[in-house]
């Protein structure tokens, strides 16, 4: 039964509230859109109030479209979600909404977003279109697809970053977008490879996805190989930095950076494949304490490279 059919008498009871309708939008992930702040902080650019603005204003606008995103992710994946031992719990796949109400939704998050980038320029509308229309095609397709769509996801990480370099009025840094390119993609293996190892030992099913339960090291070699990719980007990047003159006083504190980014990304993966992590590596992460640990570590060595 596909979710336009789900009729309305099949609504659960227990109505949705506030938190639930919020947690439905997915605003707990609105926090992965301080990425375009990144492209401002590398450029040191973060005394320019208008590009602060500018990016603040950007946030809100990806957030409120990529919530809405979710929400048809939701609608689309409705049967599929009902099989999850924890998707199924959503408002939707629960009963404790109709697709209507979910359609409705992520109608008013779209016209809302693009609402705040009209603001900022017809650039950023069509960057933020180009977000969604990415996203759909994953939603409809794309997430059906081996490989191809751990990249698709790693690119959308990306995109964010160019969008908040446009928003800053910086040059895009092909050493910034390759790095977060194969660190994303990495982050998007990790997670795939926990659902399929998962799959594979027998712990959990694989729905709607176009992988088998014998592609668990296949997983495991290229989600590894992004890390170390993206590991040797930046060891690169720093040795130009500490070699020619830049913008950091003490270029050598940086080197605590590919250190700090190693560590977490290994236990990262040691965690995905014991089974560990469950959901999205960036979303685990606003909420684990060594993960902001290292965070601040690395923030403490830019500010101390600057400063």
């Amino acid at each position: 039964m596909s979710s336009a059919s789900i009729p309305v008498q099949a609504v659960s009871d227990r109505q949705a509230g506030f938190v639930d309708w919020l947690r439905f939008a997915r605003v707990h992930q609105w926090s992965k859109n301080v990425l375009l702040l990144l492209p401002m902080l590398t450029a040191h650019a973060y005394g320019d109030a208008a590009s602060v603005t500018a990016i603040t204003a950007g946030i809100l606008a990806l957030s409120l479209a990529a919530s809405a995103t979710y929400v048809v992710n939701d609608i689309l994946d409705v049967e599929r979600d009902r099989l999850h031992p924890t998707k199924r719990a959503r408002l939707l796949a629960a009963r404790r909404i109709t697709p209507g109400m979910a359609a409705a939704l992520a109608a008013a998050l779209v016209c809302g977003g693009l609402a705040v980038a009209t603001a900022l320029g017809q650039a950023f509308v069509a960057c933020l279109c180009a977000y969604c229309l990415a996203s759909l095609a994953y939603s409809l397709r794309l997430k059906l697809v081996p490989l191809l769509d751990v990249v698709v996801l790693g690119l959308l990480y990306t995109g964010r970053i160019a969008m908040g370099a446009l928003l800053a009025g910086v040059a895009q840094s092909p050493w910034l977008l390759s790095f977060a390119a194969l660190f994303f993609t990495s982050l998007a293996f990790a997670k795939r490879h926990a659902e399929v190892y998962a799959a594979a030992r027998g712990q959990y099913a694989l729905h709607g996805r176009g992988y088998r339960t014998e592609d668990w090291p296949l997983t495991l070699a290229c989600g590894i190989g992004a890390f170390s990719g993206c590991i040797v980007l930046l060891v690169v990047y720093l040795h130009e930095q500490t070699a020619l003159p830049g913008p950091y006083a003490r270029p050598w504190c940086l080197w605590a950076v590919p250190v700090l980014t190693a560590v977490w990304s290994l236990r990262i993966w040691l965690l995905a494949h014991r089974g560990e992590l469950h959901g999205d590596p960036v979303s685990f992460a606003l909420r684990d304490t060594a993960s902001l640990g290292c965070g601040a570590a690395t923030l403490l060595a830019f500010v101390a490279a600057t400063a």
